[in-house]
């Protein structure tokens, strides 16, 4: 049992070793390694892994520069997106999301409804292992005129979840 035990042990510390914090500013362009150099999220979502977190300050965040309906926000099963920092932060206990409102929005052209992103957030096949807290979340408009249930660009303006198969 003991030697059980030291394998579990030791398999849980691998793990938990490769887990990485990323950091996220609006406009940034560091690879997100510390606050900074801090990356823009889209490339902090990009790279996070299953059991890393993305820790965003506040701000307004799009997903993309272009008027590009399809763009959202992909998070990755397991990846744990925190908003609400300053950016100074060194442990998740310290940040303040009533001061440090951090918004994922969908507003990505003209002030029209009509051209934001069909989906803010997207994810697919995701756990409970997977966690988005401490962001409002607005602006998407999935009202393309298309058929059939689940369509991602009918369905789900700020968060599309598909859990198909």
């Amino acid at each position: 049992m003991k030697n059980f035990t030291t394998f579990l042990f030791l398999i849980i510390s691998v793990c938990g070793l490769n887990a990485a914090t990323l950091y996220v500013a609006p406009n940034a362009t560091g690879n997100g390694s510390s606050w900074t150099n801090a990356a823009d999220l889209q490339t902090a979502l990009k790279a996070a892994k299953h059991g890393d977190e993305v820790w965003v300050t506040r701000g307004t965040y799009f997903p993309t520069k272009s008027n590009d309906r399809n763009a959202s926000f992909v998070i990755t099963d397991g990846v744990k997106v925190y908003g609400g920092f300053r950016g100074n932060e060194n442990s998740l206990a310290q940040r303040d999301v009533q001061a440090n409102l951090t918004v994922l929005s969908g507003e990505i052209a003209s002030p029209s409804i009509d051209d934001n992103s069909y989906n803010v957030v997207f994810t697919k096949h995701v756990s409970a292992a997977t966690k988005v807290d401490g962001f409002t979340i607005k602006g998407g408009a999935a009202n393309a005129a298309v058929t059939g249930q689940g369509n991602r660009q009918r369905c789900g303006g700020g968060w599309f979840n598909n859990g198909a198969n």
